[in-house]
């Protein structure tokens, strides 16, 4: 599957220049059951699934944000994609977390869900035609707003590695750890 990654922040905020605004990783699949090394050939490495092999994306995006107040704190918005039996790209799940306040290096569990169909019938011709629903805006997932009225199911999670570093925030008079 491959990864498509967005920035989403409050109005106060500003998007310094030189990062990216998002970015798609490259399409990964799982190794066979039993065969995966993150060792790369070292055979101590080796180890067996009990469930779904992981997919790796490496993935590094830059951003760097400015803001007066922390009302809108940034966020991270993930869409995952996938192929389907027949081969085809489908949306496997979106997500959204807010970046830590905290400094340092961060192991953040993203859950994921994806939108369903309103019917059994539209559930039938999206298999069919591999048009599965999707939000409309890849920001979705990070943002409050209508999320309580959309009918969704859990798809699982992403983890994802932050590096977060302050800079300014105590003469601003904010308490950082």
């Amino acid at each position: 599957g491959s990864i498509q990654i967005h920035w989403v922040s409050g109005e106060d905020w500003d998007r310094l220049p030189g990062g990216l605004d998002g970015g798609l990783s490259q399409f990964s699949l799982p190794a066979p059951r039993g065969t995966d090394t993150y060792g790369y050939g070292d055979p101590a490495q080796h180890y067996t699934y009990a469930e779904t092999p992981p997919l790796v994306w490496n993935l590094p995006l830059d951003a760097a944000f400015h803001s007066t107040n922390p009302h809108g704190w940034p966020r991270l918005s993930l869409n995952c994609y996938g192929l389907d039996g027949l081969g085809r790209e489908v949306p496997l799940g979106s997500g959204g977390v807010a970046l830590p306040t905290t400094r340092g290096r961060h192991l953040l569990r993203v859950p994921t869900y994806r939108p369903v169909h309103s019917s059994q019938y539209g559930a039938w011709i999206g298999w069919l035609t591999g048009k599965l629903p999707e939000f409309h805006d890849p920001c979705f997932a990070a943002k409050a707003a209508n999320r309580d009225v959309t009918r969704v199911e859990a798809t699982g999670s992403v983890l994802v590695q932050v590096d977060v570093l302050h800079r300014g925030m105590e003469q601003a008079g904010y308490a950082v750890g």
